[in-house]
């Protein structure tokens, strides 16, 4: 089975139901056949999903896998051919707005997940740290040495990004400062050697006089 006439049945938001009748090419992914005829809603931000006897099609499953599943159940291996041609194959595309919610949910989840990760991070080294103030002569001084690493390290991957946003600006000033510096020695440079040429050139001119 690779070429199969599917019947779609598109089910829009507030609008009439649409019937499609479309050759497709059934070793295809579920998720490059809603690229391909229903793009123009994947695009538009809504929520394509395609329905076949009820189950709801996985995008990273191959239409073949469901339509050879169902015809397994149904019929026999005998006169699986020929009734296979017989029944229509129809998929339901249910189209649907999606939520403002389910749109942030993997951001927001992300992102709790970090702020949680710094927080657990940050209490486990200041639990070593009381830890460390209250047991001083229990804690070695090879320990130590391995907390401040630590410690060093927690906190550079927690404030990567400020620092490299605080060398960005210190490279900005230093470069700032090199050019001022050196639009200062030009201009000094510049300002000593015309003094000088003028100063030689004042003290010729009592020479060209008494010649």
């Amino acid at each position: 089975m690779k070429i199969k006439n599917i019947k779609f049945i598109v089910l829009r938001p507030k609008d009439v139901p649409q019937n499609l009748e479309i050759d497709i090419n059934c070793n295809d992914q579920i998720k490059n056949i809603k690229n391909k005829y229903f793009g123009e809603y994947v695009k538009n931000g809504l929520n394509v999903r395609l329905i076949y006897m009820g189950k709801i099609l996985d995008d990273s499953k191959k239409l073949e896998d469901y339509i050879n599943c169902y015809y397994k159940d149904l019929f026999s291996s005998n006169s699986q051919k020929s009734k296979e041609n017989s029944i229509p194959i129809i998929i339901h595309v249910k189209i649907t707005e999606k939520s403002l919610m389910s749109k942030n949910d993997n951001f927001d989840s992300k992102q709790i997940n970090g702020v949680l990760a710094k927080i657990a991070l940050l209490t486990f080294v200041s639990l070593l740290w009381i830890y460390r103030f209250n047991y001083v002569d229990g804690f070695p001084i090879f320990c130590l040495i391995v907390l401040i690493m630590f410690t060093i390290f927690i906190t550079t991957s927690l404030l990567y990004g400020y620092i490299i946003l605080f060398f960005q600006i210190l490279f900005k000033i230093f470069i700032t400062i090199f050019y001022k510096i050196k639009e200062y020695t030009i201009r000094l440079y510049t300002y000593i050697n015309e003094k000088a040429k003028r100063f030689l050139l004042i003290r010729n001119i009592p020479h060209n006089n008494t010649n």
